[in-house]
């Protein structure tokens, strides 16, 4: 690689429109690339390239961030980086596959951001890529961004091995339910680029174990990202029905069938059957969560927020930088977070007046008993709750008295007592002359004597 390649930004012209390569043992890797119908220039970059003497595979794409100045020149950047710290000949360094990988998407982010220039959205990119140990048959993904990595299983199950960095999967990682994650505006905003002054905080994992048979393929966003229900991706993917070139080339021509609004870009790669592994390595399953509608809320502890607040499909340029800062992210998160809970709380009926603990626990209203006096025993029916008690007791006032009181022997009749049978008597009951309201007895008086008294001076 000369200066002036780095300069420049200059990569091999068989990586700029469709190809393939043979890899030896390890098959043939095929790739497509367009402009699409929308674009006016093409800002995604691939590498496929056999490393160290054939001991390893590279395969990589680059997607330069749209609505950014020189996108193309920052996916350039990233190639040019991958291209001299991963040559085909010579002896891999010491080190490991994640050693590696770390310090070569370093510094491309370092070199990404150098392109900077003005006060315009900085350039911009994408990565995603898939180093492969030919005597292991082991992978190492790697990401940054919302490119991505898909496998098919030689039993026909298709998986992202990866998840994209934007804004509406950091609010699952915060804890949000995946489907209102989704429904959230701005959701498909990146976090994470390489470059655009953001530090980068790439994934890499493995080593992933590979099969014969098994299928995979890296993309830009322009493949799967705007297909509506169409399914072009599992196609390409059926290893063994059609050569892996024409697969390719039926991927592309699926995209263009649709709107195509952004650059697309696209490799497939397939483990040849037959192949074994002659180096054993202890190898990890691939940890990343599914994004489904079904998955319930997680709570992540997390001490770094994201940053970054890029569309990959905006054209338009920006006065400024539109990165959010790690608080204004986490604020904006709390926020919204917030919002959810209120909406929750309004989703809940109201209770009931009836269902208050101060409320009236009868619906009928209470009746109040007038004190009766020693001796007596409460009358058996119920009063009419309309019927006003006077403060006194009349002997008419109180009919199931009558029955139970043992009257003593007296030469008159008491005039009130054939009254006490009818329960119902008019409200404001005939007064009687004999029984002034000043002759009632004291306390101390018997019950039965206070009762009598009046009919005994009765004419």
């Amino acid at each position: 690689m000369t200066e002036s390649d780095h300069t420049t930004g200059e990569i091999p012209a068989e990586f700029l429109e469709d190809g393939h390569v043979d890899l030896g043992v390890l098959g043939v890797a095929a790739w497509v690339t367009d402009v699409g119908l929308v674009r006016k220039r093409n800002e995604d970059r691939l590498l496929v390239r056999m490393l160290w003497g054939g001991s390893h595979l590279l395969l990589l794409i680059a997607d330069g961030a749209g609505g950014h100045e020189r996108g193309d020149k920052a996916a350039e950047q990233v190639v040019l980086t991958f291209s001299e710290n991963f040559p085909s000949d010579a002896e891999a360094p010491p080190g490991g596959a994640k050693d590696w990988l770390a310090a070569a998407i370093a510094e491309a982010h370092e070199r990404v951001r150098e392109l900077a220039e003005g006060a315009g959205r900085p350039p911009a990119s994408t990565v995603v890529g898939l180093l492969i140990e030919t005597g292991s048959l082991c992978g190492w993904r790697f990401h940054v961004g919302d490119s991505r990595l898909y496998s098919r299983e030689v039993g026909g199950m298709v998986s992202q091995l990866i998840r994209d960095h934007n804004i509406a999967n950091g609010l699952i990682d915060w804890g949000l339910v995946v489907s209102q994650a989704m429904k959230v505006a701005e959701g498909a905003r990146l976090t994470q680029v390489l470059g655009g002054g953001v530090d980068q905080e790439p994934e890499l994992h493995g080593p992933l174990q590979l099969h014969p048979g098994q299928s995979l393929l890296i993309a830009s966003d322009g493949v799967f990202g705007h297909n509506g229900s169409r399914e072009v991706l599992l196609p390409a993917m059926k290893a063994g029905e059609l050569p892996i070139i024409e697969r390719a080339a039926g991927l592309k021509a699926a995209v263009l069938v649709g709107e195509a609004p952004d650059n697309l870009t696209a490799v497939l790669w397939d483990v040849p059957s037959g192949l074994v592994a002659t180096i054993h390595r202890d190898t990890v399953t691939n940890s990343m969560v599914a994004v489904t509608d079904d998955e319930i809320t997680r709570r992540v502890a997390r001490s770094t927020s994201e940053d970054g607040d890029y569309d990959d499909d905006e054209e338009e340029e920006s006065d400024g930088p539109s990165l959010w800062s790690s608080a204004g992210l986490v604020a904006a998160l709390l926020v919204l977070a917030v919002v959810l809970s209120v909406l929750r709380l309004d989703s809940v009926p109201a209770e009931s007046p009836d269902s208050l603990p101060e409320g009236p626990v009868h619906t009928e209203p209470a009746i109040e008993t007038p004190a009766v006096q020693p001796g007596f025993e409460p009358p058996a029916p119920a009063l009419e709750p309309d019927i006003e008690l006077p403060d006194t007791v009349p002997e008419a006032e109180a009919p199931a008295a009558a029955p139970d009181i043992e009257l003593p022997d007296s030469e008159a009749e008491p005039p009130v007592i054939e009254p006490a049978s009818e329960p119902e008597p008019a409200p404001k009951p005939e007064p009687q002359p004999e029984a002034p309201a000043t002759q009632q007895p004291e306390p101390e008086t018997p019950a039965t004597e206070a009762a009598v008294q009046p009919a005994t001076d009765a004419p």
